[in-house]
């Protein structure tokens, strides 16, 4: 989903759609318009959803909080902000 123009209410939706996944392990959303909003949204799907191990978010329009959303999350996900690793692996944040 790279590139796609895709903002914070189609995200809210996914997220959504995202709590009870168990197929889809890797999603890309980077170079997209995601901000704030649609990282909480996604901070509250990761609490809950233990199949996506991978997050990519990069080229988004992502601030503090929702760095700091997504890296309050008990993460067994790998989220990769920019060109660094917000975290991974439970308990531990990387910056």
């Amino acid at each position: 989903m790279k590139s796609c123009y895709i903002d914070d209410e189609f995200v809210q939706s996914l997220a959504e759609s995202l709590t009870d996944n168990t197929n889809l392990n890797h999603l890309n959303l980077s170079c997209n318009h995601v901000s704030d909003i649609g990282c909480c949204a996604l901070a509250i799907c990761l609490r809950l959803n233990r199949t996506l191990l991978s997050l990519v978010l990069t080229n988004n329009q992502i601030q503090d909080d929702g760095a700091v959303a997504l890296a309050e999350v008990d993460l067994t996900v790998l989220v990769i902000l920019k060109e660094f690793i917000v975290g991974c692996l439970s308990n531990y944040c990387y910056c």
